[in-house]
């Protein structure tokens, strides 16, 4: 009897413990995205951020940092990419105010994506406005960002440009939870099981380079994916602009493209009538430049 009370007692121990290393692992979450800000002026802007903390040096040491303008005339345009084979499925999701941004987690098996045969889980998306990244100079209203990890713990991210708009019925869903916790200040929210596939791709075309995690620690070796097409009929908010209370601006200066090939992916048809942008000495002067290559793209100096 007493026995089956001190394993009794052992089990509420631990239950508590788990349920407060979970809290403090959330916390710590939390904390590192105020430790950092996105005010260029700030001791804590992204000029700092690499001095922040030791963990966070490739923030300013980097030679393959994300975001990126996205420039057409230097991409390596190519068919054989493949199709963005994504395979997603509802699951439980939790809403996070980051402080800087708002973050929907899926809190167990949300589906996956396939780059060159490789699973990647997807963890989280978030948004960030306006856009990070550029194509051809043009910045966005909204950028959202897909976060998968494979099991050997690598990382991709799909980023979606968007131009607000109309209300999104796809979005709706989630404004109100969306809102409630950016002006509450609220650190999470559930919002019970959420599908997705309601983020919706606006092409087949996609850019493809290697870069690293826009925001601090700045992991570098990240496989970005960027739709070439933004979406046009999107609103988080009831209200537009957003709430001065949501969350500050989250973008931050862009990294310079050379010496990284970028390749955008398009459908073998489409380049029936158009000419690749780069030829065999093109490639070579980009292998040159560049300091690595791999089979999805080549990383280099300045950028991803």
């Amino acid at each position: 009897m007493n026995f089956g009370r001190r394993i009794s007692g052992f089990l509420r121990i631990s239950l508590i413990l788990a349920v407060f290393f979970a809290a403090l692992t959330r916390a710590q979450k939390v904390g590192d995205e105020r430790a950092f800000s996105y005010d260029e002026s700030s001791r804590i802007g992204p000029s700092h951020w690499g001095g922040i903390r030791p963990e966070w040096r490739a923030c300013n040491s980097g030679r393959m940092q994300s975001p990126v303008d996205l420039l057409h005339q230097r991409v390596q345009i190519v068919s054989n990419l493949g199709r963005l084979d994504r395979n997603y499925k509802p699951a439980n999701a939790t809403f996070i105010n980051r402080g800087h941004s708002i973050m929907l987690n899926w809190t167990n098996d949300a589906g996956h994506i396939k780059i060159n045969g490789t699973m990647f889980h997807l963890k989280q998306c978030h948004w960030h406005s306006p856009s990070e990244h550029t194509l051809d100079g043009t910045k966005f209203d909204l950028e959202i960002h897909l976060v998968h990890v494979s099991h050997d713990n690598r990382t991709a991210v799909i980023g979606i440009m968007y131009k607000i708009g109309h209300p999104d019925s796809s979005l709706s869903m989630l404004t109100r939870d969306f809102e409630a916790l950016a002006e509450t200040r609220q650190v999470e929210k559930y919002i019970g099981i959420i599908d997705p596939n309601f983020i919706k791709f606006g092409s087949k075309k996609y850019y493809r380079y290697t870069g690293s995690l826009t925001t601090p620690p700045c992991t570098q070796n990240i496989i970005w994916t960027i739709e070439t097409k933004p979406l046009r009929h999107v609103r988080l908010f009831s209200s537009s602009p957003p709430p001065p209370s949501s969350f500050t601006t989250s973008n931050h200066s862009l990294f310079g493209q050379d010496g990284v090939l970028v390749r955008v992916r398009q459908p073998a048809r489409v380049l029936q009538n158009e000419q690749p942008i780069a030829d065999d000495e093109e490639e070579s002067r980009f292998r040159q430049q560049c300091s690595c290559t791999q089979e999805l793209c080549t990383q280099g100096k300045g950028m991803p």
